[in-house]
């Protein structure tokens, strides 16, 4: 290779450059050629040898995904019958419950027309009945109304006879507040 000094360098200084660049070529070939031609020989060898395996492992894995292949494709024709025939035992499972579904939907309707009709007959009797009680515990409510009235009546002419006059009931409570206000006072030892 050229130094930068000789790339500007006159034509006869690069012919120089030339020629010392064979000298050192023809001495690394003197000090180096028999070991370079033996790597070489070696690296040949080396490469035919990684090329025969390179094929080798390229025949044995196109053999081995072939084999995969054909046992892959087996077991998805197997997986796909199975598949379809748990389908159809699925879709006549369905169909057995449809059909099942409809009759108890039949039965279910009948029932509640029969529990519907029973219902009104019951709900009738029990509207009668509770009209009946109804209008029973009215008269007796009527009948309940008059005599407390008329014991509440009674009462109030009782109490209206008795009644304290108000003048009575003053002289009592005056008479009642001066006692009161007579034990309030100190005793003759000095406690209230």
């Amino acid at each position: 290779m050229l130094d930068k000094e000789d790339a500007g360098a006159s034509p006869p200084a690069q012919e120089e450059a030339i020629g010392d660049g064979e000298k050192v070529d023809k001495i690394r070939d003197i000090l180096f050629g028999n070991q370079m031609r033996d790597y070489e020989r070696k690296f040949s060898r080396l490469e035919e040898r990684i090329m025969t395996e390179v094929g080798r492992v390229r025949e044995e894995s196109s053999q081995r995904l072939e084999a995969l292949e054909r046992y892959l494709n087996t077991e998805l024709e197997s997986l796909s019958e199975r598949l379809k025939g748990e389908q159809d035992g699925r879709l006549d499972a369905q169909r057995g419950l449809a059909d099942e579904l409809a009759r108890t939907g039949e039965q279910l309707g009948k029932r509640l027309g029969e529990l519907d009709d029973r219902f009104g007959s019951t709900a009738r009797d029990l509207r009668q009945q509770i009209l009946e009680q109804s209008k029973s515990l009215t008269e007796e409510m009527g009948v309940r109304y008059a005599q407390l009235r008329e014991a509440l009546d009674h009462a109030a002419e009782d109490l209206h006879e008795q009644k304290v006059d108000r003048a009575a009931l003053s002289g009592l409570l005056t008479e009642l507040a001066l006692r009161l206000s007579d034990d309030s006072l100190p005793d003759s030892r000095g406690e209230e």
